[in-house]
This record gives structure tokens, sequence and C-alpha cells, in this order.
């Protein structure tokens, strides 16, 4: 989970598909509803091709069509109005993705309830998108709800609640308040020792995200304590990587490109850290490169300069072996 954005557009987009299957499968009665279902269908394919242009005015006209035929708290119309949501959001309209997810909660709420399980992936959409406008507190009380939801019907260690718990601690590092995740990856970590044990990916992840925002909050001893567990882990993990600090594997680099600050972060007044988590191949060059954690706007041009760079190789006991490390990138304004 390194991007919760992303992750959440993602499985809106396994929601959509699913929602064709729910309108291919519901009797139409009248001609107009069965052009609706076309339209709708054809807005899907066309959405998840990234033709969001073209879905546009299919999803737009599916709705007109199903507003009239249908009374206003039908199921039908919701998965329309839901559809329509999703391709303003990719689009960046996230005014009217808000409004349109908003009436497809309505219409679900008064279906389902208020706390229902379903509405989890809704309410994290429209929550994203108020983020999106800047809208930080209504966000952040419908991320808290999200995570309610979840409390109430799994159990704690469960891993739909660590999501939740997740995407509220990723809000805060996206708002400047990194101080206010760590407690929920405090309990990521302690959710996925319970269920993964110990020396498990998924606990080096969210140890790493955990260091990650102590870093940002300038508790640097506490983060290195976080750094060194997670390179435990790995060492565990992948015994054939050596695993380097960051001050070492910096003193290896014989090439560091800096990254350009991106002029969408600079007209935005957009800066800080961002770190991200490289594979060294046993000639020294970057094979992999994986983002932690940094603002948003800033985090491709980073992980685009992480590449770049080049190691005198590692060697063990005479033998080249890879390496894993983290690079942290200060983007400063002047």
């Amino acid at each position: 989970m390194t991007q919760p954005i992303s992750k959440a557009y993602a499985l809106a987009t396994v929601f959509v598909l699913f929602l064709t299957t729910l309108t291919e499968a519901q009797p139409t009665t009248s001609a107009n509803l069965q052009e609706a279902a076309r339209l709708h269908t054809q807005a899907v394919q066309l959405f998840n091709q990234g033709n969001y242009d073209e879905a546009l005015p299919l999803a737009k006209k599916s709705v007109e069509i199903r507003g009239k035929e249908l009374k206003s708290d039908d199921h039908l119309l919701a998965i329309s109005y839901q559809n329509l949501a999703h391709i303003y959001r990719a689009k960046r309209k996230y005014d009217l993705a808000e409004k349109f997810f908003r009436l497809t909660l309505k219409v679900e709420e008064k279906r389902l309830g208020t706390d229902h399980s379903d509405l989890y992936d809704l309410i994290v959409n429209i929550a994203w998108v108020c983020h999106g406008q800047g809208n930080t507190r209504e966000a952040e009380k419908l991320l808290k709800q999200a995570l309610g939801i979840k409390e109430k019907h799994r159990d704690a260690n469960h891993e739909e609640v660590v999501e939740a718990l997740y995407y509220l601690a990723q809000f805060y590092q996206k708002i400047g308040s990194p101080e206010k995740s760590v407690p929920f990856y405090q309990r990521m970590i302690a959710a996925r020792e319970k269920t993964f044990g110990e020396f498990s990916n998924a606990v080096k992840e969210s140890v790493e995200q955990c260091a990650c925002a102590l870093q940002q909050d300038r508790k640097i001893a506490e983060a290195d304590k976080l750094w060194e567990r997670a390179r435990l882990i790995d060492r565990k993990l992948k015994p054939e990587y050596e695993q380097a600090s960051q001050g070492i594997l910096t003193g290896y680099a014989i090439k560091k490109v800096q990254p350009a600050y991106p002029e969408s972060a600079r007209g935005t007044g957009t800066s800080g850290a961002v770190m991200i988590k490289v594979i060294v191949d046993k000639a020294g060059k970057v094979i992999e490169a994986k983002p932690l954690c940094g603002p948003d706007l800033l985090i491709r041009a980073a992980e685009d300069a992480a590449r770049q760079w080049v190691f005198a190789p590692t060697k063990v006991n005479g033998q080249a072996v890879k390496v894993q490390g983290v690079l942290t990138f200060n983007f400063t304004l002047r």
C-alpha cells in the first residue's frame, strides 16, 4: 500500500465492472431502459480503456434516461450515478465526482442502512475527492466513518481494518500532519504481527511506512529504530540481498541525479521529503524503485531520479551482491 488514492481508484474500477454485471442481470421494462443499460456498459468499457472523454457522454446519457424512467431511489439509477462519478474523478473534476458519489450514497444508505459494509468503498471515494478539493475536514470525517464501518463488521486485526487504518495514516501525511499518522501505523504493525508473524512482508511494509512518518515528523532516533527493524526483516526474508542504511548506500553512489522540481508542485507551494526504496543490482544499477512516502506531486520526480543513480558494486566475501536501501530526496522551495 503505497498510494492510497491509486489503490482506492483501482478498487473503484473493479467495482464499476461489477456494477456492469448487475446492470445486465436486471430485467428491463422498456426500450429506453435497455438503451440505458447498453450505454452504461459501453461507458464502463471505455472507462477501463482510459478513454474518459468518450465514456463521459455515454454515462451522462445513461443517467438521464434512468432518471426519467426510474424512481429516485432505484438501485440501477445509483449504479449510473456512481459510474459517472468515477469518470469525473478520472478527469479530476472532483466537485462533480463528489456530487454523483453522494447521490449514489443517498440511494444506497436508504437501501442498506448507514453503516452497511458495502458502503465502505463509496465513502472512501467521497473522502478522496473531498481531499482533492482541499476539503480536509470532510475527508477526515469520512475516512474515520469508513474505519468505523470496518471495525464494526470485521475483527480488529482483519486486513480490511488495516486498509482503513492505512488510508487515514496516509491522509494525515498528505495534509502535513505525519505525527497523527503514527498511531494508525502502529495499530497496523500490531495487527499484521498477529496475522502474518513478526517477520513478514506485510509487517515490514507497515514498519517502513511508520518510519517514514516519524522521519517526516523529525523524530529521527525513533525512525532509525524502525528502519533498522525493517532491514532486519528484509535480511530474514531476502538473505541474498545486502541491506544498506541510507548513509552507507549514498556513500557508494558514483552517480547522483537530483530530481527536477515539478512545476505543478512549485505552483502549489508543495515541498518536503520523498523516500524511495531501491534495489541495486550486482553491477550497481538501480533495477527497482518503490516510493515509500512523500507528497503526491513530488513522488514521480523523485522516483525518476532514483532510477538514474549508479553505485559502486557491493561485495561480500569478494562476491558482488544485490543491495536494498532507501534514498531520500528533499524538495525545498526557494
